[in-house]
């Protein structure tokens, strides 16, 4: 339709109205145990408040990650709340005064959030499964990295159907910015990401074999 400029309204309202109606029996639950609308779930608030606060802009295990509001100022005010979906909303209100408060250090606080989407889960207590994220996880990473810039400094990965693809990594982007660094958020994403990978390979592969490999010889350059 985008490309055609021509736009069929109940095909839109059709793409619209499916997923709603696959959410809409649990926001219908959400009412009936909350008493308020909730689409789909809370803690978006507190997500917030978790991932803007003092501790995660100082303290450097926390960098860029989350802690529990519980350990956090003004529990007070959140616990005053009556109900779970006002909690969210208090707790939102406390993130939201801390930004506003804190604007100077946001574009370092955003920083810290990025490289912490991209590392191996350090926040786990699992010795173990950090060094096998570190040894067999982080060379995929690195690919998928190398693969991402390498796309999107190329006009050519800007058609309709890469920007598709590219819009799921800003998405990811963004929920890490407004909340906290976490690699539950990339490791949802790994399909597409591997994608990305893929052409990370290619990069870093001799000009001729990269000319074999790729589909559409778009890697000569």
């Amino acid at each position: 339709m985008w490309k055609r400029k021509k736009f069929n309204f109940g095909q839109i309202v059709m793409f619209a109205v499916i997923p709603l109606a696959v959410v809409a029996p649990w926001t219908i639950r959400n009412y009936k145990v909350f008493h308020h609308f909730v689409l789909i779930a809370n803690n978006g608030g507190s997500g917030i408040y978790q991932g803007n606060n003092d501790v995660v802009l100082s303290k450097p295990y926390y960098l860029g990650a989350w802690i529990s509001t519980t350990d956090l100022p003004y529990r007070y005010l959140i616990d005053a709340e009556p109900d779970e979906v006002s909690h969210d909303r208090e707790e939102a209100h406390l993130g939201v005064q801390w930004i506003k408060a804190h604007l100077q250090w946001m574009p370092l606080l955003c920083t810290y959030k990025l490289v912490r989407l991209w590392l191996p889960d350090i926040a786990t207590g699992n010795k173990k499964s950090l060094l096998l994220q570190w040894v067999f996880a982080t060379p995929f990473l690195i690919l998928m990295l190398i693969g991402l810039f390498w796309c999107l400094s190329r006009r050519r990965y800007w058609t309709q159907e890469w920007v598709l693809v590219h819009g799921i990594i800003a998405a990811t982007v963004f929920v890490t910015l407004v909340f906290f660094g976490s690699p539950r958020y990339r490791d949802a994403n790994i399909p597409v990401l591997m994608i990305y990978a893929a052409f990370g390979i290619l990069v870093l592969l001799p000009r001729k074999i990269a000319q074999r490999l790729a589909l559409d010889g778009s890697v000569s350059d």
